[in-house]
């Protein structure tokens, strides 16, 4: 079964709204938090990209040769089942998950665009028990009390060069842009960190690979990232197919 359907046969809605407002307003989130955040990470991921131009060509050459070794490897294959259509079954020119996840340095420039991204305060809770929460620092949440985390502080604590965007940090680092932690809340962290993080990164990182690969990107103006949760860089941007 799909979403709708789990939601049509199990969904519980509230006393004050109908099954279909309910299903209606479910699939209206589940479309934001899908497309939209996917798309504007996208985004964000592009212009980290024109603010550092350098980084594009890396990505490329780093794209070559992943794609040189994926034709070498069918190459052999089809060499191994005695294939008289050799040629014909190499696909180097696809951008295939195996592919997309062995561009580590893409991935490196993902998580720590996003970390950098997080300079607010997000991931609200509330004490929904009836006694009070102290803090190991002696911080008291009452009942029905709200708290959000300081993002900011957690992704920068730690190494004196975490207010630099260096894009290849996480390379080799064991530390992929889908592994939550303390120090990376951009996808939450425990049983409710986001369940389809591995394909959103999917999405985003094919995206970014297919567009650096057929055009030219170019910051006209002066690319300038936005410190709040809402909100997109800006800077005027040229865009030519590569020839």
């Amino acid at each position: 079964d799909d979403i709708l359907q789990e939601l049509i046969e199990h969904a519980d809605p509230p006393s004050y709204q109908d099954m279909y407002t309910f299903i209606l307003n479910q699939l209206l989130f589940l479309t934001f938090v899908s497309i939209h955040t996917t798309t504007e990470n996208g985004t964000i991921v592009l212009y980290r990209l024109l603010q550092h131009p350098q980084i594009i060509k890396e990505l490329l050459e780093e794209q070559k040769y992943v794609l040189e070794q994926e034709q070498e490897d069918q190459q052999k294959t089809s060499q191994q089942k005695g294939s008289t259509n050799m040629k014909n079954n190499l696909t180097s020119e696809v951008f295939t998950a195996d592919t997309i996840k062995k561009m580590v340095k893409l991935d490196s420039v993902c998580r720590e665009t996003f970390r950098l991204r997080s300079q607010f305060y997000e991931l609200s809770h509330t004490n929904v028990s009836d006694h009070n929460i102290v803090l190991s620092n002696g911080t008291v949440i009452p009942p029905d009390g709200d708290i959000l985390i300081n993002l900011w502080y957690n992704h920068h604590n730690g190494n004196d060069d975490l207010e630099e965007f260096k894009p290849f940090r996480y390379v080799d680092s064991g530390y992929p842009s889908t592994k939550v932690g303390d120090n990376y809340l951009v996808f939450g962290e425990g049983k409710h960190a986001c369940p389809g993080r591995w394909f959103a990164m999917q999405e985003i990182k094919t995206i970014v690979s297919l567009l650096i690969r057929n055009y030219d990107l170019c910051a006209v103006d002066e690319v300038t990232f936005p410190i709040t949760r809402i909100g997109l860089p800006y800077g005027k941007v040229t865009i030519a197919k590569r020839q």
